[in-house]
């Protein structure tokens, strides 16, 4: 439903419940029939190597998301036994803009949540990590919005932030 509410922030006229609910549920259905068709071919392109650079220096990874569909994607593109901690939406209770996700993924690694660096793409995923203390770097749509601590332009760019090359 907030999924919803977000498409419909434009939208000039007012919902009823009942059209809310028809129309969140249109919405998931179209989302689980894409689901099916997810494949390796959308990933972006340089994500795998980035992710066995990180991997063969030690650096531990996670997966954050609002989304309950997280591991059913992980099994889909073939990366579901990849990451060191997959948190997702079937294990919160505040989807983002709240940090719960970023810190549950942090305190499942064992790793103070400064110390970490949250890749995103949504606006309300960055000020989730914000509001982590978490620095965070943009790709794809979230470099417009201007509050990351690093904005990439390709993910292999995030192999020049210190710490990480």
């Amino acid at each position: 439903m907030e999924s919803l509410d977000i498409i419909l922030e434009g939208y000039p006229n007012r919902l009823t419940a009942a059209d809310k609910r028809f129309w969140a549920e249109k919405k998931n259905s179209l989302y689980q029939h894409y689901l099916q068709k997810v494949s390796p071919d959308d990933m972006f392109p340089d994500f795998p190597p980035v992710l066995t650079y990180l991997q063969q220096r030690g650096i531990k990874t996670a997966i954050g998301s609002s989304s309950k569909n997280a591991r059913t994607i992980l099994t889909r593109i073939g990366l579901e036994q990849t990451f060191d901690v997959v948190v997702d939406g079937t294990d919160i209770s505040q989807p983002k803009p709240a940090p719960e996700v970023f810190l549950s993924a942090s305190r499942l690694l064992g790793v103070a949540p400064t110390a970490c660096l949250v890749v995103e793409d949504s606006e309300a995923g960055l000020q989730a990590a914000l509001k982590a203390h978490m620095d965070c770097a943009a790709i794809g749509d979230g470099v417009r919005y201007g509050i990351a601590t690093y904005n990439l332009s390709r993910l292999k760019d995030l192999l020049e932030i210190k710490g990480l090359s």
